[in-house]
């Protein structure tokens, strides 16, 4: 996953501050180029950089999003006729799960995403995450570690939401069919 999301980033963030991109300033064409162009120049360890931030920001984010929305679903079930929770219910469940996990994580995810698009056509900026949250938070203040989060826990909603009812519908048609 890690080569994936960072290629990613490195597309979007090239030629960031000018107004169109120049070609100078345009590293990567496409995605192929891009991943391909990273291994060259930084080897295979190039393509996994920030698999340790991610590794530190999937975990509590897995555990939070998978207990939240067993927690939610049981507690709308208990609520509702025959203490099963609705596709409504599953929805909202799961959109809550999500949205309260990204928000918990978000700023392992700021520094992640920094630390990725880190040299892109330049020096390097970060020498460790560490180091990339200090000057981070340093220069442009706490309020950096959750910029843009408004827009992903909206984003969170229907998204988790629909995962969520799509997994449980799946999860319960799997378990009648082995009965």
């Amino acid at each position: 996953m890690c080569p994936l999301d960072l290629t990613k980033i490195r597309l979007q963030m090239q030629g960031i501050g000018t107004k169109h991109v120049a070609k100078a300033q345009k590293h990567y064409n496409n995605s192929i180029e891009a991943i391909y162009t990273i291994f060259k120049k930084e080897g295979l360890r190039g393509c996994y950089r920030g698999l340790g931030i991610n590794i530190v920001r999937d975990v509590p984010s897995t555990g939070v999003y998978f207990s939240l929305d067993h927690y939610l679903s049981n507690k709308i079930a208990s609520y509702s006729t025959g203490n099963k929770a609705s596709t409504a219910g599953l929805f909202v469940a799961g959109g809550l799960a999500g949205t309260l996990s990204w928000f918990v994580i978000y700023p392992l995810d700021v520094i992640k995403s920094r630390w990725q698009a880190d040299g892109v056509g330049s020096t390097r900026l970060y020498s460790s995450y560490v180091d990339c949250f200090m000057q981070c938070t340093k220069n442009e203040g706490w309020g950096i570690l959750f910029k843009g989060v408004s827009v992903t826990m909206f984003r969170g909603i229907p998204v988790n939401g629909v995962i969520f009812v799509v997994y449980k519908h799946i999860k319960q048609r799997l378990n009648a069919d082995t009965l």
